[in-house]
């Protein structure tokens, strides 16, 4: 996989700052690469972390004036590029060894008056991928025994094979010496498939039948001995995120308070992601935790899943729609964030859940026990793009002044990967392919309202296109529509035309004009504006002249055809009169 990330677009610039001594991008680069970009804390940087983290902080230092760009949409996101180090640690900087001893050459010294070091490197099974300082190396063969020059200092090192916790190591070179180092893989130990058993719940359960809570008590015991040993895999993490759902419904359902407060602490415990990721996305009974020292906050998002942040802390992609998320009491600070909207920041406090009383007059009076926050994320922008039939078009745009008109394989570099997709599907619907031409503009939450787009080319009438962008509809949709607006059909712009009358004597001759045969005299045609050479034919017959052709007038010609001339002249005395004159005959 190959992941390119650009400092801006085709067509801007990049800005450099005083205070970082050096470029705004290349700044966040090293900042996201040294772990600024590890949004999830897993400890490893990826490739859409990282373009996540440098898009929007160099946009947000340059008042979007310069976007950084992913060139191409084949590669996988979730390629490591870094290792984060330990916070306040020096970068840990790419290279690639500049000498590659053969494999398998253990007894290779490193020279004595080199300033490098050497690493051996080896790993206790075989097939593994492995990085240097996150740049890939060949994969290590089993028994195999890697030396590698390198340059003095740390370095860290991280291997991974299907089926194996991943190792990370550090290693730290020496002038003029060798350091080993075994990467050692474990193997996972493979929990029973417990999917059968939770789907067969699960559509039990749809369906009204009877159910024992027993079967999803043991899956979720299952689970939690499994995480006694290891790190859940996401499919073990789904087991249990499904088994309790379904365990606080049922439970519920039942009025089993107690249950709920010991699955709760059961979670906690042996999973340390209770109460956060069992509940996102899903509406809980406010019952269910009553009395645990803990509350709810209740979110409502649209339009679109965003990324969501509690007390400067990551959680992972919000879904639309309405969310539960179980929080310890007090004051939190909730910031939602998606590349192309604005972010949203809020503060709430989250008090203790009480049993709400069983009179509902009196429920209704006291409210909900829990805030409530809805949060309607507003796109920073909208790209509006409209295609056009030709590239020589001039496109202005009221006072937002000239508008880029480009080709589409050009336009779509300049994009994220979601609005490519969006507009190459805009351009199928259209007939067409990359190599068509379509105009774009950005259009701030300030600047929203209708927009007139004006087309002008020399010799062709100008069009005006008026596009409703102060309607919220608009907006809405391109909010579900990665912040991208397509105005409908192509721009094609008319000829201004004048009209050409030819007449000739004799009648019935050929009319070429500006190269193209256009009929028989006598003619009347209305022609774009413009010169033209136009040519007249009949037999040996022939008219040549020059005619310009204006708008909304009649350009009339009326002509007599001649042969062409020929002169003949002759030096020779032996040839008489008689015989002149009959070569003027021909000739005429």
């Amino acid at each position: 996989s190959r992941f390119v990330l650009t400092a801006a677009g085709s067509f801007e610039k990049s800005f450099e700052s005083e205070r970082w001594g050096g470029g705004v991008f290349t700044h966040f680069l090293v900042e996201g690469l040294r772990g600024q970009a590890d949004h999830d804390r897993n400890g490893r940087v990826d490739a859409n972390e990282l373009y996540d983290y440098v898009r929007q902080n160099v946009r947000k230092r340059t008042d979007n004036k310069q976007n950084p760009m992913v060139v191409g949409s084949e590669y996988d996101g979730r390629l490591v590029l870094a290792v984060a180090p330990d916070a306040g640690g020096p970068p840990t900087v790419p290279f690639r060894a500049d000498t590659l001893p053969a494999p398998n050459s253990a007894t290779a010294k490193v020279a004595e008056e080199t300033a490098n070091g050497a690493l051996l490197v080896s790993a206790n099974v075989g097939g593994v991928r492995w990085t240097i300082n996150s740049v890939a190396q060949p994969d290590l063969a089993s028994g195999e025994r890697r030396l590698l020059i390198l340059p003095p200092g740390g370095h860290t090192l991280t291997a991974e094979k299907e089926g194996f916790h991943m190792h990370v190591a550090s290693a730290a070179i020496l002038p003029s010496q060798q350091t080993p180092v075994e990467m050692r893989l474990e193997p996972y130990v493979f929990a029973p498939d417990l999917t059968p058993r939770l789907d067969d719940f699960i559509e039990r359960h749809k369906l009204g039948e009877p159910t024992d809570a027993g079967d999803l008590e043991e899956i979720v015991d299952e689970v939690a001995a499994i995480r006694a040993r290891r790190s859940l895999l996401p499919e073990e993490r789904r087991w249990a995120e499904d088994a309790v759902a379904l365990l606080v419904d049922r439970y519920a359902g039942e009025g089993w308070l107690q249950k709920i407060s010991a699955l709760i602490d059961k979670c906690i415990k042996a999973f340390s992601f209770f109460p956060y990721s069992l509940t996102i996305g899903r509406p809980i009974d406010a019952q269910a935790v009553a009395g645990k020292g803990i509350g709810l906050l209740r979110l409502r998002l649209q339009p679109a899943a965003a990324h969501l942040e509690i007390d400067s802390t990551y959680y992972g992609l919000l879904p639309e729609g309405q969310s539960d998320i179980l929080l310890a009491t007090g004051p939190h600070n909730i910031r939602l964030h998606r590349d192309g909207f604005l972010p949203q920041d809020r503060d709430v406090e989250v008090t203790e859940l009480v049993e709400p009383p069983d009179d509902v007059e009196t429920a209704q009076r006291a409210g909900p026990p829990f805030p409530g926050v809805e949060v309607t994320l507003r796109l920073e922008a909208v790209d509006v793009f409209l295609f056009a039939e030709s590239g020589a078009y001039n496109v202005a745009a009221d006072a937002l002044g000239e508008v880029s008109l480009a080709a589409l394989n050009s336009s779509l570099s300049l994009l994220r990967p979601g609005q490519q997709k969006i507009l190459r599907a805009a351009a199928r619907d259209r007939g067409l392919d990359t190599s068509a031409w379509v105009a774009s503009l950005r259009i701030l939450p300030k600047d929203a309202g209708p927009v007139a787009l004006t087309f002008s080319c020399p010799g062709h009438a100008s069009q005006t296109t008026r596009l409703p962008l102060g309607d919220e509809r608009v907006w809405k949709d391109a909010a579900l529509n990665e912040g991208v607006f397509v105005a409908e059909g192509r721009v094609r712009l008319d000829p201004l035309l004048g009209t050409l009358k030819v007449s000739t004597r004799p009648e019935g001759a050929q009319v070429t004009a500006g190269g193209e045969e256009i009929g028989t005299t006598p003619l009347e045609k209305k022609l774009p504006v413009g010169e033209y050479e136009l040519r007249l034919r009949k037999g040996k017959l022939r008219h040549l002249q020059t005619v310009m052709i204006d708008e909304g007038q009649l350009r009339e010609i009326d002509v007599r055809l001649k042969p062409p001339l020929v002169y003949l002249g002759t030096h020779s005395p032996h040839l008489g009169a008689e015989r002149t004159a009959e070569i003027e005959r021909r000739i005429r």
